[in-house]
């Protein structure tokens, strides 16, 4: 029983994981494209900060999955 919480928070934490990055690179896109000229280097900065928010979230939600019990 314990693995199936630990999926079910996985599988949370990659859903809330999507919104955050996806959330994230907008945010951080529409901040950085002021203050560039060139595109491409608010692109690259915004979908590192992205991968960063889902990496963070899904290591969050495994962690919560592995110390609490349902």
């Amino acid at each position: 029983m314990a693995m199936k919480a630990h999926y079910f928070f996985i599988t949370i934490g990659v859903v809330f994981g999507v919104m955050a990055g996806l959330m994230t690179y907008i945010i951080s896109y529409n901040e950085l494209v002021k203050h560039f000229a060139d595109k491409r280097i608010p692109i690259k900065i915004s979908l590192r900060s992205a991968l960063v928010s889902f990496i963070v979230f899904i290591v969050l939600a495994s962690l919560i999955g592995f110390f609490i019990k349902i």
